[in-house]
């Protein structure tokens, strides 16, 4: 298993061969990659935004609900690579996604706004982005520790919070593997769960260099933080 942080879609997508290789596109039916050979979406193909190039055709677009638990047409390690853009976060399973990308393919490409992002207002393109975290429409706080994909559900517990970017830059998550990738849920089952939860991210964010943040004070918690919200 390896594993690289940090690295564009665009840098991976240049060291992809142009032949000789089965490319998927996992979930970017609204936007997919032309140098992709098969996609696997929810969209339709002809909902699709049609780029130059296409090397995947109608007969290649699979139209699926990524979380129906139904396998992906391909035998084990048939993909020699899979990209999964601005997608885990969206759908309501990426475990069971994530085990499908490490079964199908040999590597793969994983992209998505980090935790930080998505724990911050005024993010969303919206005028109401000021009365809740991240985007709209997300499900998951995604984050990396020791080397493991986490994710944990985007509760309400983040909307009481007053956190704000000063830097609005978009923050990702990218993740580049070979072989596989580990990957989990972290299950939060109470309030105090989460409340724990908030007070271990904060730690760990405010413990890393001012850069990582592009130089940006960031967020806090409330100076009284107790272990509660009241």
């Amino acid at each position: 298993m390896t594993i690289t942080l940090g690295l564009s879609g665009e840098e991976v997508l240049k060291k992809i061969p142009s032949e000789g290789v089965y490319v998927l596109d996992l979930g970017g039916g609204a936007n997919p990659i032309p140098r992709a050979d098969f996609v696997v979406d929810l969209l339709s193909y002809s909902q699709r935004l049609q780029k130059p190039f296409e090397r995947f055709d109608e007969g290649r677009w699979i139209v699926r609900d990524l979380c129906s638990r139904e396998p992906l047409p391909f035998s084990d390690k048939y993909i020699d690579f899979v990209f999964a853009a601005e997608v885990l976060e969206d759908i309501r399973d990426p475990i069971w996604v994530c085990s499908e990308m490490v079964r199908v393919a040999k590597r793969g490409y994983i992209s998505m706004p980090h935790r930080d992002t998505e724990s911050s207002f005024k993010i969303d393109g919206r005028p109401e982005n000021n009365r809740y975290p991240g985007f709209c429409h997300h499900r998951w706080l995604v984050e990396v520790q020791n080397n493991v994909l986490v994710f944990t559900h985007k509760h309400s517990l983040l909307h009481l919070l007053e956190f704000e970017r000063h830097d609005i830059r978009m923050r990702h998550l990218t993740l580049y593997w070979e072989d596989s990738f580990e990957y989990r849920e972290n299950i939060l089952l109470s309030y105090d769960d989460m409340v724990k939860d908030l007070q271990r991210y904060e730690e760990w964010r405010r413990a890393q260099p001012l850069q990582w943040f592009y130089g940006r004070p960031g967020f806090a918690l409330p100076t009284n933080w107790t272990g509660s919200l009241d």
